[in-house]
């Protein structure tokens, strides 16, 4: 089974935090990734790519 898009999206914030040295861009980076966490944990339904406006 691939990995969920948002599975890439908080490994790869986790990474450019992991190496940034600016204050500023490592809080934007770790409020991006605590988000792109709490989506990864959703249920499948919840999450916004199963969604739709009918």
């Amino acid at each position: 089974m691939a990995p969920k898009v948002t599975e890439h999206k908080w490994y790869s914030l986790a990474e450019q935090a992991s190496t940034e040295m600016d204050a500023a861009k490592l809080a934007i980076l770790v409020e991006q990734l605590c988000s792109a966490l709490d989506e990864s944990r959703k249920p499948p339904a919840l999450q916004p790519s199963n969604l739709s406006c009918q």
